[in-house]
């Protein structure tokens, strides 16, 4: 990957991590394993499967890129995330006596005051992020997810006139591996303008390089 094994976050005036930053790093972790995920479920035949890591790359740039423009939105964000992990520890019925519990819940109340929206703040869905009844949001998310949440809608590539599908392959994988480097170049080039790295814009650029010679030789037509 372009920031190597292992970088260190910075920190805000309060001692938390800068929230664009962690959340970068945090998110290309994720887009590392689910690319290497969807590349190796395609080489064994099992693309439909490889298409529920291509949605969640493109989930992981557009949160990513969501954030990178509302930096406050995004420090919110993190600090609501001790709340939610305070309310999830309530919900599993932790002991309070718990040192887990004990030490969420003493953030929290540290930072209640200065941050009072972080108790109530939810993070919004793609869907709000990208306009619900755009083109875009249609293609590269609702249309992969309604199988992915197993939806009726979703069942067209699995129940067809010949029957149940269990054989998952594609009709053309090319599809799914365009669509993930098409993410994975605008995550990292997303990656390489706000954090930067050792190599990572030669990186970046031969990467696009080697894309602009491979996409014509996939008879898709223009697909970014």
């Amino acid at each position: 990957m372009v920031l190597g094994t292992s970088v260190n976050i910075r920190l805000d005036e309060d001692g938390l991590p800068d929230a664009v930053h962690y959340y970068l790093l945090y998110t290309s972790s994720l887009v590392h394993g689910a690319a290497d995920a969807a590349l190796t479920l395609v080489l064994h035949n099992l693309g439909r499967e490889s298409r529920l890591h291509e949605r969640s790359i493109f989930e992981y740039w557009v949160r990513s890129k969501y954030f990178c423009d509302n930096p406050d939105e995004a420090k919110l964000a993190l600090r609501a995330s001790l709340f939610h992990e305070r309310r999830m520890l309530e919900q599993l019925e932790y002991g309070r006596d718990t040192d887990r519990f004990r030490e969420v819940d003493r953030v929290c109340n540290e930072i209640v005051d200065k941050y009072p929206g972080a108790a109530s703040y939810i993070e919004p869905p793609i869907g709000r992020i990208l306009g619900a009844e755009s083109a875009f949001y249609a293609l590269h998310y609702r249309i992969p997810s309604q199988m992915a949440h197993a939806a009726f809608a979703g069942s067209g590539g699995v129940v067809t006139e010949a029957g149940i599908q269990f054989d998952s392959r594609e009709p053309d994988a090319n599809i799914a591996l365009a669509f993930v480097v098409i993410y994975l170049v605008a995550f990292l080039d997303l990656v390489q303008t706000t954090i930067g790295g050792p190599g990572s814009r030669e990186l970046l650029a031969g990467l696009k390089g080697r894309w602009a010679q491979i996409e014509p030789t996939l008879g898709l037509g223009k697909v970014g």
